[in-house]
């Protein structure tokens, strides 16, 4: 962390002796308080003056959770955040029942962290009271969070008498704490009552759900030889900057091939191995799964899932016509084909649940549901080495030639067959009517939507231009070079 303090004075001619301060960003390890811990030290001998720091509102609060109260802890209450905070370390002693989420935050210098629990709560004043405001609080990071203590110091400010009936929300506001919940601008805008008193210094009490909050200036003595001055610091981050000139860097670095894992290297040579062509040309390929893969049993579920389908279809005629002309197109050309036998018990067996998507209307195959045994045929499935080109390097080499071309391959994934071994890994149940006996059919080509598929289908089009170079040299470099990846 660098630290620049520029010292500035109002009478140039006075010998001013620079103060000693210090600043610090402290990441905490084993404690997830958030913010800021800044603390300052002025030494310097002369005439004592006075400067203006800034107290802000906090609150001693109790929190109810499911009919059980936990508390008083130290809040901040903070209008310039967004989400309410609690820290992680109140979630570990109370073991609080928490609901599973992933939500992405920005902290002090934009640096980011995930939450991935929170809580539902009231939120109390430390009093006997019948007030309290339901909140829902994001459950900090037990690791790397930032530490908070307010005010910063202990303060030198004068004890203000209490003008009402109610207390204050915070007894010992004077007195440094680290904050353990954060309260953002929605519970604040909440729990704001009125304005009590503002005194000659702006120092002012206003009355909340929690009590009488103060907040605002305040004055405390400052030694320096002569001269008005005052001090701007400025904070930066060397690492976090180094890191992003490197990524500005590296968008204009164009990426050599990278290693293959190992995983990557596997699925490599299943394909070569496996693949063929067919009577018509089309590639034959196999579904990279992985050794020693269960599955368990996904036919209830796939059943359930269907049966809810033809429900929405009897509701909705114009959707049925559409979903049934797309699954009699499926089958017209081969795409799948009605299941003559039950499946062995000893192989790899999936039925997949599917259903419509509106926009541009077509059926989706969700090959992520998951089985009793609480995997999914995505799950499996070995995903193989990425084989295009990223963006950046797409939109670099197009600006090369002054004539670019795009194409698109019709139905690309489905131009590609799977081997009838694996039909039964891509089983699903159909019929156009409920008055129609079930049939269960299996998908004979590369499923849209599956780990491997993406790959599988790229994969063809190389070895198919890898295929033909003898034949048509230029058109199959110009499909590897610019078209892929080179």
């Amino acid at each position: 962390m660098e630290l620049n303090v520029l010292e500035h004075s109002s009478n140039k001619q006075a010998e001013v002796h620079t103060p000693s301060y210090s600043c610090a960003f402290n990441l905490v390890d084993d404690q997830d308080e958030l913010g800021l811990e800044f603390g300052g030290q002025f030494q310097a001998s002369g005439t004592a003056t006075r400067r203006s720091r800034s107290l802000l509102p906090t609150a001693l609060v109790r929190l109810e959770i499911n009919g059980i109260e936990i508390g008083p802890f130290y809040a901040l209450l903070d209008s310039g955040a967004q989400p309410n905070l609690i820290s992680h370390n109140i979630f570990k002693a109370y073991q609080l029942p928490a609901a599973n989420v992933c939500r992405h935050m920005v902290g002090i210098e934009g640096q980011p962290f995930v939450v991935k629990k929170k809580i539902s709560a009231r939120v109390m004043p430390w009093y006997e009271s019948r007030q309290y405001i339901e909140a829902e609080f994001w459950i900090l990071p037990g690791q790397g969070g930032l530490k908070l203590v307010v005010p910063s110091g202990q303060s030198s400010l004068t004890r203000l008498a209490n003008p009402g009936q109610v207390p204050f929300a915070n007894p010992c506001y004077w007195e440094s704490r680290e904050v353990q919940i954060v309260l953002g601008v929605q519970v604040f805008a909440k729990c704001l009552i009125g304005l009590i008193a503002r005194n000659s210094d702006n120092t002012t009490m206003i009355e909340t759900t929690f009590g009488i909050v103060v907040l605002g200036p305040y004055i405390e003595p400052m030694n320096y030889e002569t001269g008005t001055a005052f001090s701007t610091i400025g904070c930066i981050s060397l690492e976090e900057l180094d890191k992003k000139v490197q990524r500005l860097w590296e968008m204009d670095h164009v990426r050599d091939s990278p290693i293959r894992t190992k995983e990557q290297e596997i699925v490599e040579q299943m394909f070569i191995d496996t693949y063929y062509r067919d009577d018509f040309g089309r590639f034959v390929v196999t579904i990279p799964i992985k050794s020693a893969s269960r599955l368990g049993s996904s036919r209830s579920i796939a059943l359930k899932q269907f049966f809810y389908l033809e429900k929405r279809l009897a509701r909705e005629p114009e959707i049925a016509r559409k979903y049934i002309d797309f699954m009699r197109e499926y089958e017209r050309l081969g795409h799948m084909k009605e299941a003559q036998n039950s499946p062995p018990p000893s192989e790899l067996v999936y039925y997949i649940p599917h259903h419509c998507v509106l926009k541009k209307f077509r059926v989706v195959f969700n090959a992520s549901c998951k089985t009793d045994a609480g995997v999914s045929l995505n799950e499996v499935q070995m995903l193989g080495e990425k084989l295009q080109r990223d963006l950046p390097d797409i939109i670099m080499r197009f600006r090369r030639h002054k004539i670019g071309i795009s194409c698109d391959v019709k139905m690309m994934f489905r131009q590609i067959r799977i081997i009838e071994s694996q039909y039964d890994l891509q089983r699903i149940f159909w019929r156009e009517s409920p008055r129609e006996k079930l049939r269960e059919y299996c998908l004979t080509v590369v499923t849209y939507g599956m780990t491997a598929s993406a790959h599988l289908a790229v994969r063809c089009l190389i070895q198919a231009a890898r295929d033909q170079l003898e034949y048509f040299p230029s058109a199959a470099r110009a499909i590897i070079d610019d078209f892929l990846y080179g």
